[in-house]
């Protein structure tokens, strides 16, 4: 997208630069006129291209989109942030950022009430694709079901019967 606008400025200010000249510029041979302009145009090319090598060479971390993906999901931007948080879920599948993603992904499914996609970018997390889960040992040792004290290392009440 940032290197959509930066073309589009460069290329913008050309042709208004070329339109100003010729304006001012006496009308007697249109042919001169036009190749000046093309000259110019030509000349400005190049630095279209620096600039859009350069943003290419800027690429952004994953944490930095995680970051992004936080802020436009805090200003209830929830379309933006599904954008970006896509793109960290799809380009940095290895990465710290991944779960943090997918979880701020759901949430903003959530948000919008797509509570099919949330639930499945829950449930990603949670059984991660076959290896026990992202967060699978996460909390384990420390999650108990409510209702549960613990005294002298032994549950107070019986834990509730499995689900399913």
């Amino acid at each position: 997208m940032t290197l959509a606008r930066i073309a589009a400025a460069a290329c913008c200010a050309a042709l208004l630069s070329a339109i100003a000249r010729d304006a001012s510029a006496a009308a007697d041979d249109p042919v001169v006129a036009a190749q000046n302009d093309v000259a110019y145009v030509s000349r400005s090319l190049g630095g279209v291209q620096a600039a859009i090598e350069q943003a290419k060479s800027e690429r952004q971390t994953p944490e930095r989109r995680l970051a992004n993906g936080e802020l436009l999901f805090g200003l209830k931007d929830y379309t933006r942030a599904e954008l970006v948080l896509s793109e960290v879920i799809e380009e940095f599948p290895n990465t710290p950022s991944y779960p943090d993603a997918l979880w701020l992904r759901g949430d903003t499914y959530y948000a919008t009430h797509d509570y099919l996609a949330a639930r499945r970018d829950f449930r990603a997390l949670v059984e991660g694709g076959g290896g026990g889960g992202v967060i699978s040992g996460v909390g384990a040792g420390f999650w108990r079901p409510r209702g549960w004290g613990v005294w002298g290392g032994r549950p107070t009440q019986k834990p509730p019967p499995p689900i399913g």
